[in-house]
């Protein structure tokens, strides 16, 4: 019934979507009238729950279906980079916290590590100036390069694709070692990032040492 409820809405009804499941939108209906709505342009508005995670993925309109909330991610070094690599693989929409003055670098990063991905970027949830930017890494990247978002910021990023590994693993190995990772260390995230051996991927980062 979401193109009868959206066909409502549009013509000036209040329409309110309740469960008797939990919070509306996670693993029932709900989700599939929110896709609807941002299809067709239609207003809807997510009334908060317990934490702006749930109310960010619902509102982000990626699949809730083995969503993951990450939290804030590590904030330099070895333990971010491995961070990111363990993600890399999650088919579910991750869910990222992200102070304002470091969205434009994290979501520049996250496109280098993963892929062009989409992204909705949802800001001051539940308050007067809510704001919901959906986009890709790249686009919020370059979007908030100069000038970051005002007020608390939750990232919804989509899921990996099923994908190769073996094309990218020359790649991913070169980058890391550029960045001074070690061979041991770089093995270890591609490893995680591309589902690859990580006897395989070591063996390629000493050949590439040695160029």
């Amino acid at each position: 019934r979401a193109e009868e409820i959206g066909d409502r809405v549009l013509n000036g009804e209040a329409v309110a979507f309740v469960s008797d499941a939990g919070m509306p939108g996670i693993s029932d209906p709900g989700e599939r009238l929110i896709a609807h709505c941002i299809e067709h342009d239609i207003p809807f508005e997510v009334l908060p729950g317990a934490s702006a995670s749930l109310t960010a993925l619902i509102t982000s309109g990626l699949p809730s279906r083995e969503a993951c909330f990450v939290g804030f991610l590590p904030r330099s070094g070895k333990e971010r980079r491995e961070a990111i690599a363990r993600l890399a693989r999650h088919k579910g929409s991750l869910i990222i916290y992200e102070s304002p003055l470091r969205v434009s670098a994290t979501a520049a990063e996250l496109a280098e590590a993963w892929g062009n991905r989409q992204a909705v970027l949802l800001r001051e949830l539940t308050k007067l100036y809510q704001e919901t930017v959906r986009s890709t890494l790249t686009g919020l990247a370059e979007a908030y390069a100069h000038k970051p978002p005002k007020g608390e910021v939750v990232l919804v990023i989509s899921g990996a694709e099923e994908q190769t590994g073996e094309a990218s693993l020359e790649e991913t190995l070169s980058r890391l070692l550029s960045e001074g990772v070690s061979a041991k260390d770089a093995a270890k995230q591609a490893s995680a990032l591309l589902d690859v051996s990580r006897n395989e991927a070591y063996k390629m980062a000493l050949e590439l040492q040695g160029k």
